[in-house]
């Protein structure tokens, strides 16, 4: 519950960055809601699965997903093309 606390409030303080980022409460989601997201790799399985204190913090773009609680406290997934910044 902390480390999902941590994230989202670190994620709110960076308005420039991270502020837009759309947080995901997995188990609030329906089975069909999450399958959607897995499909297209916006979260992994894993995440999926549920559990208590279970966020994703998701780019709209795609490009940025941060995954609290699933198999590590947080994961990072970046993507992005040639030598474009990220953020």
């Amino acid at each position: 519950r902390l480390v999902a606390q941590a994230v989202r409030q670190a994620a709110r303080a960076d308005s420039e960055r991270l502020a837009d980022l759309a947080v995901v409460a997995v188990d609030s989601l329906a089975a069909s809601e999450r399958a959607a997201l897995v499909s297209a790799r916006r979260i992994s399985p894993e995440l999926a699965a549920g559990g208590p204190h279970r966020y994703a913090l998701l780019g709209e773009s795609g490009n940025l997903s941060v995954f609290v609680n699933e198999e590590d406290h947080v994961r990072v997934h970046a993507l992005t093309v040639g030598n474009e910044p990220l953020l």
